[in-house]
C-alpha cells in the first residue's frame, strides 16, 4: 500500500504506526476496518522546549521526505524562551534595583537618600543619568561584594566625566537629572579613591545647574528631595572650601518652588525633627566658621538650638537602639540607622558651633561642659553603628573627625583617635583623622585672629552701635566695622 509522510498520517494509523495512504474521506485501512478516520493529512509539528542547556545542540530537523516537500528547510523548535527579552537599558535598570534590594544594613544606602529608588523609573530618558546609574550599580556592587574595583568600572567612571562636561555645556532641559547624576558621580569617586580635590569640579557643576533651576517650576517629590539633597552637598562643601560662594537664592530657591522644607531625619510618625540640618538654616554655617566676629548673635543663637536638638535625638536614638532586636523589621531598622546618621551629624554641627564660641569665651565653663557632653554622645553613636560599617555607618566619620578637633581632655582625644583609626579600615584611601588634624588647625588658626583683634567680646553691642551710627553719616571712606 501506498504510504504517506508519517506526519501526515490518520490518527488511528498513526497509533498503530502504520503506514497510511490519506485517502478522503477515509484512509484504506480505516475503511477496511470500518472505523472513523480522523486526521488524515493534517500537517504536524514538533514542539520542543528550548533551554540554555540544549542551545549548544543541533535544531531537529524534518525527515528527508518532508524536506523535499518543504525545499529543504529545517523544522525550527517552538518553545518558551530560555530568559525574558532584555537589551542594554534593561540590564542596567535591573543592576540597579538589585544593588539597592539590600536587606544586610552594613551595605544598604537606601537610609541616606530616599530619591535612590525612583531613578530606575526615569532611566532611559538622559545619556547622564543612565551612564551614572551604571557605573553607581558597578561601584557599589564592588564595595557590598569587598571586592576590588575592576578596571571596567573605573573605564565606565571615566566615560560619566566625559558626558557630564558635554552636558554641562550643552542647554539641556533634564537639570534636576543632571543633579541627580552628579550626586551619583560623587559617591562613586568616594568608593572609587578619587583625589578628595576633584570635588570641587563636581560642586561648582552643581551651582551652575542650580543656577539654571531658577527660571523652571518643578513641584515633585522627586525634584524636592534631590534639590534638597545637593544643596546640602554644596553647603557641606563650601564649609571647608571659602571658593565656594553661597547665594541668596539658594534659600529663595527652595521657599519659592517647593515649599516648606522637611529637615533631614524627620520622622512623621514619631514628630522627630531637627530645625538645624535644613537648608535654611545650613546656608549660614559657612559663614559662622569662615568670619565667626561678623555673626556672633546668630552663632549663638544657632548653637544654643544645635544643642538643644543634638541633647533631644541623641537621647531619642538610644531609645530606639535599645527596641531594635533581630525581630524588628527592616523599614524600623532603617528607619533607626537613618536617625543614628543624622543625628551624628547634627552634633557635628552642634561641637562646630560651640568650638567657635568658646574661642570667644575662653572662660565659658557651661560650654566646655557641653561639649564634653557632644564628644561623649559621639563615642557612643560610633560605638553602637560599628556593627553596620562600612556604608550603614558613612556619616559617623564626620562627626568622629569634629570631636577629636575640639577635644581638650587628652583622654577623650585618645578614645576618639582610636575609633577613627578603626573606621579607616573600612576603605582602603580613608584619611579620616588629616580632615581632623586640618580642623583643628583652623580652629587654631580662628585663634590667632581673634587674639590679633585684640576687641574684647563685650564690647560687641558697642561695636555694632557704633557701626551703625557710622552708616549714617557720608563718608568717602568703607566702615571697617561693616
Amino acid at each position: 500500500m501506498a504510504g504517506t509522510p508519517s506526519s501526515r498520517g490518520c490518527n488511528a494509523c498513526r497509533e498503530q504506526k502504520k503506514k497510511c495512504d490519506a485517502l478522503k474521506p477515509a484512509c484504506s485501512r480505516c475503511a477496511r476496518l470500518q472505523i472513523p478516520c480522523v486526521g488524515a493529512g493534517q500537517r504536524r509539528f514538533m514542539f520542543k522546549v528550548q533551554t540554555a542547556a540544549s542551545r549548544s545542540r543541533r535544531p531537529i530537523t524534518g525527515s528527508g521526505d518532508h524536506n523535499q516537500e518543504t525545499g529543504g528547510s529545517s523544522v525550527i523548535p517552538v518553545g518558551h524562551p530560555s530568559s525574558p527579552p532584555s537589551n542594554a537599558m534593561t540590564l542596567a535598570t535591573g543592576a540597579f534595583v538589585s544593588v539597592l534590594e539590600v536587606d544586610d544594613p552594613r551595605y544598604d544606602v537606601t537610609g541616606w537618600t530616599i530619591f535612590l529608588n525612583e531613578i530606575p523609573r526615569r532611566m532611559g530618558t538622559s545619556e547622564l543619568l543612565d551612564a551614572s546609574a551604571k557605573t553607581f550599580a558597578s561601584t557599589l556592587s564592588a564595595v557590598q561584594s569587598k571586592r576590588s574595583q575592576p578596571v571596567e568600572t573605573l573605564s565606565q567612571f571615566g566615560n560619566v566625566l566625559h558626558i557630564l562636561r558635554g552636558s554641562l555645556i550643552q542647554d539641556k532641559d533634564q537639570i534636576v537629572d543632571s543633579l541627580c547624576a552628579i550626586y551619583l558621580i560623587l559617591l562613586c569617586q568616594g568608593w572609587l579613591s578619587e583625589t578628595p580635590g576633584q570635588n570641587v569640579n563636581h560642586i561648582n557643576g552643581i551651582m551652575h545647574l542650580l543656577n539654571r533651576v531658577s527660571d523652571k517650576d518643578w513641584r515633585g517629590e522627586f525634584e524636592r528631595q534631590i534639590l534638597v539633597t545637593v544643596c546640602m552637598v554644596v553647603i557641606f562643601e563650601s564649609i571647608a572650601n571659602p571658593s565656594i560662594k553661597l547665594s541668596p537664592w539658594l534659600v529663595n530657591l527652595k521657599k519659592t518652588y517647593y515649599g516648606p522644607e522637611k529637615p533631614w531625619g524627620v520622622d512623621d510618625h514619631r514628630g522627630i525633627g531637627t530645625q538645624t540640618i535644613t537648608v535654611e538654616h545650613m546656608v549660614k554655617i559657612p559663614g559662622y566658621f569662615q568670619e565667626p566676629e561678623l555673626h556672633l548673635h546668630d552663632l549663638r543663637s544657632s548653637y544654643h538650638v544645635a544643642f538643644s536638638e543634638s541633647k533631644s535625638l541623641c537621647a531619642y536614638v538610644t531609645a530606639m537602639a535599645e527596641s531594635i532586636t533581630p525581630k524588628t523589621d527592616i523599614p524600623s531598622f532603617r528607619a533607626y540607622v537613618r536617625i543614628q546618621g543624622v543625628a551624628s551629624v547634627l552634633v557635628s554641627i552642634g561641637l562646630l558651633l560651640g568650638t567657635i564660641l568658646r574661642i570667644f569665651e575662653p572662660g565659658n565653663e557651661l560650654l566646655k561642659m557641653e561639649s564634653a557632653f557632644l564628644i561623649s554622645e559621639v563615642a557612643k553613636i560610633a560605638a553602637r553603628a560599628s556593627s553596620y560599617r562600612p556604608l550603614g555607618a558613612i556619616l559617623i566619620p564626620l562627626s568622629l573627625c569634629t570631636a577629636w578637633a575640639a577635644a581638650d581632655d587628652t583622654g577623650a582625644e585618645a578614645e576618639i583617635e582610636r575609633i577613627v583609626r578603626d573606621y579607616e579600615t573600612d576603605f582602603p584611601d580613608a584619611n579620616w583623622l588629616d580632615i581632623a588634624i586640618w580642623l583643628r588647625a583652623k580652629f587654631e588658626s580662628l585663634k590667632q585672629r581673634i587674639k590679633q583683634m585684640q576687641v574684647p567680646v563685650h564690647h560687641e553691642i558697642l561695636l555694632i552701635d557704633a557701626g551703625k551710627e557710622l552708616a549714617g553719616r557720608k563718608s568717602t571712606a568703607p566702615c571697617c566695622v561693616m
